[in-house]
Formats: structure tokens, C-alpha cells, sequence
């Protein structure tokens, strides 16, 4: 097929552009490709990327809507007043009880925004070994009672072993 522009050279480059339902096809060279982008299709495709940018950005609110629902929305704090819709617009609580108020729907958005919701910190240099220790003990022993519950023994067993491997004396341990 020769190039539909300049009726020379063949057609490599195949061009489809629909507005409205009305489509629009275009077989041009790669010479006459180069120009038409450097020109007129430089405003097209300016407008296909605001398109795209459009409706990526209408499916994050989408998703985002859905996280945090209007009953979240009319979750109030007993003590101060302060509503979920205020806390994500100021992005402050009001008090101490707002933690508990908003428990459920601070801990979605954590979860999204960060790796998890328990704070991790920093070890000092000198004991942090058995304080990281202790903490990972914890974390192991919640995931084996988790898994008994499951009826995951294989997955038990190996939390049972890795607890007992840290439970021993402790060792200048990296982490």
C-alpha cells in the first residue's frame, strides 16, 4: 500500500483516529509520519494524552470514592466534633479520640499509603538487637496463631521453628 500523503514511498505506519464515533484511518511512510507528527498530529496527540490523563485521573477518584464512602464520610468524634470529611481535608485529627473514631477507616488508609500499619522505628545501636528480637517473636507468634486458626499447619510449623530459632540466646542479629 502506498503512503496515502505523498503516493510514493510505502505505507508503514497505520494511523487510526476516532471522535465521536467517526473513524478516521491514515496510511502514511515514515518520512511523511515524521513530519505529520512534527505538525498537524502534534495538537492530536496532545489532545489523545489529556484524554488518557482525563480518565486516569476519573478512575482514581472512582477508587478512591469507594475507599472512603460517604459512611465514612459521616463518621463524627464524640469528644471534638470533627468529621471524616474534615480530617481528609485538613488532614488532622482533633483530639485523642479521634484515633479511636476513626479507627477503621485511618487504618484503609494507611494500609494504602504506607507498607503497613504498625510502626516499625528504628533499633539503638547497643540493645536494639533483643528489642528487634522481641518484636519479631511477636509479630511471628501473631501470624502462627493466625495460621492455626486457618488450619495452615505447614505454614504453623514453619512460624513454630523460626520462633524457636529466634528464641534462642541472642546473636548480634542484622536487620
Amino acid at each position: 500500500m502506498k503512503c496515502e500523503k505523498c503516493n510514493v514511498n510505502n505505507a508503514t505506519v497505520y494511523l487510526q483516529q476516532i471522535i465521536d464515533n467517526d473513524k478516521t484511518e491514515l496510511h502514511l511512510c515514515k518520512t511523511c509520519h515524521e513530519v505529520n507528527v512534527d505538525s498537524d498530529d502534534s495538537e492530536f496527540i496532545s489532545h489523545i494524552l489529556d484524554a488518557i490523563a482525563k480518565e486516569i485521573l476519573g478512575q482514581i477518584s472512582h477508587i478512591a470514592a469507594k475507599k472512603f464512602s460517604l459512611k465514612n464520610a459521616t463518621i463524627t468524634c464524640s469528644t471534638c466534633g470533627i468529621t471524616f470529611e474534615e480530617l481528609k481535608k485538613n488532614s488532622n485529627l482533633g483530639c485523642a479520640a479521634c484515633y479511636k473514631s476513626f479507627s477503621k477507616p485511618l487504618q484503609e488508609l494507611l494500609k494504602e499509603t504506607h507498607v503497613g500499619i504498625k510502626h516499625r522505628g528504628k533499633y539503638p545501636k547497643r540493645s536494639g538487637a533483643k528489642l528487634w528480637q522481641l518484636n519479631k517473636i511477636d509479630e511471628l507468634r501473631t501470624l502462627l496463631r493466625k495460621a492455626v486458626e486457618d488450619e495452615d499447619y505447614e505454614k504453623a510449623a514453619l512460624f513454630r521453628d523460626e520462633i524457636r530459632e529466634l528464641d534462642s540466646p541472642v546473636q548480634e542479629v542484622e536487620h
